[in-house]
C-alpha cells in the first residue's frame, strides 16, 4: 500500500515524538539512579574529603535533575497536553 505524503509524514513526527519522550525518560531515570547510588554511598562514607567530593557531585546531579525534566514539560507542551 501506498502511503499519502500527508500520511508518511504524521507517521514520521509520530515516531521523531516517541524517540525524544523515550530519551528524555531516560536521562530522568538515570539520574536518579545516580543519585540514589551516591545517596546510599555517602551513609557509608567515614572520610572527610571522600565525604566532600561525594557531596559536590551529589550536588550537581541535583542541578541536572530538574534540566531532566523540563524536557519532557517541553515535550507535553509542544503536544498541548500540559497546562
Amino acid at each position: 500500500m501506498v502511503k499519502k505524503p500527508l500520511e508518511k509524514t504524521q507517521e514520521e513526527i509520530c515516531q521523531e515524538i516517541a524517540r525524544a519522550l523515550g530519551g528524555s525518560g531516560s536521562k530522568r531515570e538515570s539520574c536518579l539512579d545516580e543519585l540514589k547510588g551516591l545517596e546510599s554511598a555517602l551513609r557509608q562514607v567515614e572520610d572527610v574529603e571522600e565525604c566532600n567530593r561525594m557531596v559536590d557531585a551529589f550536588n550537581g546531579l541535583r542541578v541536572k535533575f530538574p534540566a531532566a525534566c523540563s524536557g519532557k514539560q517541553g515535550h507535553r507542551l509542544a503536544l498541548g497536553s500540559y497546562p
